[in-house]
């Protein structure tokens, strides 16, 4: 499984603290025992110079009551598998005070386990305490569970010698030998050794103790000496034991080390699968869905020459895989690699469109690599978008804003980057967080704002550049930077958050920027002083239906644009769809203009009208 730290913040915790998750994604493996200090990078005491202590991101900003929990398999409240949280927020709780989980707390409070001094913690001080005198600092990275190691772990070894060779139940017995075993004694040279088959099924077993845990190195011999062991002179069979374990072999048969070449691994990648054997001729190839708790086939049959090329599906999700070589004839001789993680390769479209739970992205808690060509940056954020499929084709659902200060501060508009980062959601707004890793694939390239209605420019348009035309100033700018536009399809928020303009009211705007979901509303981000112009002084109310007139409205495509003395020769007119496609243009010298859109389809269409010192934009409906 994935596994997070994350802090929620709310206005009355914990009772809100569902309200936002600001996590970071763990990674790498802690020994049993041991512990992982996760701390804030402005830490700089010599008392926090821990060993695997971690710099973080938000998960450690905070000075109050906010909840941290442990997570896992997502980021979200309902992953928690143990919680912590201040009880008094006036104390700050973690600020200059220190809690050490008590002996014997051995399980995770998916409730919340207070920081109190009670409970389940201990508060320590600054100065020395009573455990062995260890100040606070000295605390860090501490945690005794009470649990005692065992030792001695049994280990029972259990072999099918029914399809052996030269072996004849009754008559001859069968040995084990190994550094389990008496440090390889010699067959037969130690009853103890000898291997049993009380209820006559061919399949003889010992148990043996390990201690302490450990690896072992072993094989199987028919009757007393050397000669009748397994492949004679080859490797050994091997196990990790750090538990009773039980070992099911079958004598003669053997397939180890199995194991994947050049990682990391991502979806679509072709990858080398090796293995060893012995006695083997022919081996099935599965992986291990975590998603679907199965073996998949790969292979049904291949021979057992130790290799073979495999390609992980390109739309694999991110997620912790296995694969598990058998024996086409013998299930049982089998073996399963280690755990190898593998990043998902959707594109930016998969991640933003797929909406099964609302506004919530399929993607979200998995990590990806994906590209796109930056169109905006602010500080830590930057957006990216992949460019339209065709001239006259826009995809929806194709830009997608990211969270990275080193990243960003590397990044120029126009660079085409690939990252690798985690999909999360921040209030309801799809992000990329905790960047692992970008590359600059090529510097310079352009990425054309599209034109979309007001009513249009929603969901499906988040984090992607349009322009917003012929749209009047509706609203001054308020103490937050933002005003309101209307184009005459609905009204939009333009925000201050990369460029601050101050417009005048009755003033009509063409806005270019990248769309946010901030605080539940949909706004305009405008890069510059380029991404704002001004179309005309003469507002909606002034031009309105005097100055242009469409009709007959509904049509049945073929209407006419009738223009009033306000606008000049040689005007610009454009029609485009509700989602903001240009679909005809033409330049017109007369007052009255017929325009055919009889091979559209039916519905809403926006005519928008320019001739460079006025514009105006009605909407039309086709039948």
């Amino acid at each position: 499984s994935t596994y997070y730290i994350a802090r929620w913040s709310g206005t009355d915790n914990p009772a809100d603290a569902d309200v936002y998750a600001n996590g970071d994604a763990l990674s790498g493996s802690i020994a049993s025992g041991e512990t992982l200090v996760y701390m804030n990078s402005g830490a700089v005491d010599p008392a926090y110079a821990v060993t695997n202590s971690v710099g973080t991101t938000a998960a450690t900003y905070f000075n109050g009551d906010d909840p941290v929990a442990l997570l896992e398999g997502g980021n979200t409240w309902g992953d928690r598998v143990d919680c912590i949280y201040g009880s008094i927020a006036s104390e700050k709780w973690g600020d200059e005070r220190s809690f050490v989980r008590k002996t014997g707390i051995t399980a995770g409070n998916t409730g919340m386990s207070v920081l109190d001094g009670t409970g389940e913690w201990t508060e320590v001080t600054l100065d020395a305490v009573a455990n062995a005198g260890t100040t606070d600092g000295e605390y860090l990275g501490y945690y005794d569970s009470g649990i005692t190691t065992p030792t001695g772990f049994d280990v029972t070894f259990n072999v099918d010698m029914s399809g052996a060779t030269g072996f004849t139940a009754g008559t001859d017995v069968v040995y084990i030998g190994g550094d389990i075993a008496g440090g390889w004694a010699e067959p037969g040279s130690d009853a103890t050794y000898e291997m049993t088959d009380t209820d006559g099924d061919g399949v003889y077993t010992i148990t043996l103790t390990k201690d302490p845990a450990g690896d072992i190195e072993y094989k199987y011999y028919i009757n007393a000496g050397w000669d009748g062991g397994e492949w004679t002179g080859g490797d050994n069979r091997t196990a990790t034991i750090e538990e009773e374990t039980t070992l099911n072999d079958v004598f003669g048969l053997y397939i180890y080390n199995v194991a994947l070449a050049t990682a990391p691994f991502y979806a679509g990648d072709d990858v080398t699968i090796t293995w060893s054997s012995y006695g083997v001729d022919n081996v099935k190839i599965e992986a291990w869905i975590p998603t679907e708790g199965i073996w998949d086939e790969l292979i049904a049959s291949t021979p057992s020459d130790g290799t073979e090329d495999f390609s992980i599906p390109e739309d694999a999700w991110n997620d912790n895989y296995q694969l598990r070589i058998s024996d086409v004839t013998n299930a049982a001789v089998n073996a399963v690699s280690a755990e190898f993680e593998v990043i998902a390769r959707p594109s930016i479209y998969e991640i933003q469109s797929n909406t099964s739970d609302g506004d919530l992205s399929d993607y979200d808690g998995q990590k990806v690599q994906v590209s796109g060509v930056v169109t905006a940056i602010a500080g830590s954020n930057f957006w990216i978008q992949t460019p339209p499929l065709k001239d006259s084709q826009y995809p929806e659902w194709s830009a997608i804003f990211a969270y990275d200060a080193t990243t960003a501060a590397a990044l120029a508009i126009g660079d085409d980057v690939t990252l690798e980062a985690t999909v999360d959601e921040y209030y309801n707004a799809t992000e990329l967080v905790s960047v692992t890793s970008s590359t600059i694939n090529s510097q310079g390239n352009t990425i054309a704002a599209v034109a979309v209605t007001a009513a249009a420019a929603l969901e499906s348009y988040e984090s992607t550049l349009i322009t917003i035309m012929g749209a009047e100033v509706t609203s001054e700018a308020d103490s937050y930077g933002e005003f309101t536009i209307n184009d005459g399809t609905a009204d939009y928020t333009v925000d201050d958050k990369i460029f601050a303009y101050t417009p005048t009211l009755g003033e009509v705007l063409d806005v270019t920027g990248v769309v946010a979901f901030s605080y539940g509303a949909f706004k305009l981000y405008p890069r510059d002083a380029d991404d704002i112009t001004v179309a005309s002084g003469v507002g909606i109310d002034d031009l309105s239906a005097s100055s242009i007139s469409v009709y007959p409205n509904p049509s049945n495509g073929k209407f006419y644009v009738q223009m009033g003395d306000a606008f000049k020769v040689n005007t610009k007119i454009e029609v485009f769809n509700i989602v903001g496609m240009k679909v005809f243009e033409t330049l017109s010298n007369n007052f009255k203009t017929e325009i055919d859109l009889s091979t559209m389809k039916q519905g809403v269409y926006y005519v928008r009208v320019d001739d460079g010192e006025n514009i105006i934009t009605q909407k039309i409906m086709k039948q």
